[in-house]
């Protein structure tokens, strides 16, 4: 296992999320990050980066998401940005039902819960224009 450092600049389009991950793919290889930190990684990153792009830009809106994972020892650190509209997903996304039968469940929520229950920290915060959330996960 190698200590490392990964930077992405991501279009706001469904096609980063293909880009992203085949950063990912590569910075797990160089690495040598353990099969499940990468999983949940992976995970944590397409659900955060879709969100964004889903609901954070109106049509036309410009817009960029900075995506930086930084492994060292037995840590994973994330930090993603983007000019997007405000929003906090670990407070103003939908909380899922998960007593309902699935059938029953609105949909929306389970992400940002399968994202929270992986980190060990979590936080948001906008800074000046831009969105800010950061997790650190075990690798």
């Amino acid at each position: 296992m190698t200590a490392g450092t990964i930077q992405i600049e991501l279009a706001t389009d469904r096609s980063a999320i293909d880009r992203l991950m085949a950063a990912l793919d590569q910075f797990s290889e160089d690495t040598g990050l353990p099969e499940r930190a990468e999983n949940q990684l992976r995970l944590c990153l397409d659900e955060l980066v879709v969100n964004a792009i889903s609901y954070g830009f109106d049509d036309g809106m410009n817009g960029v998401i900075l995506v930086a994972v930084t492994y060292q020892g037995d840590s994973l650190a994330v930090r993603m940005e983007d000019n997007g509209k405000p929003f906090n997903p670990f407070e103003e996304a939908a909380k899922p039902d998960l007593k309902a039968d699935v059938e029953e469940r609105e949909i929306g929520g389970l992400g940002v819960l399968f994202v929270t229950s992986y980190a060990k920290e979590y936080g948001y915060e906008r800074n000046g224009e831009k969105n800010v959330i950061r997790l650190l996960l075990d690798a």
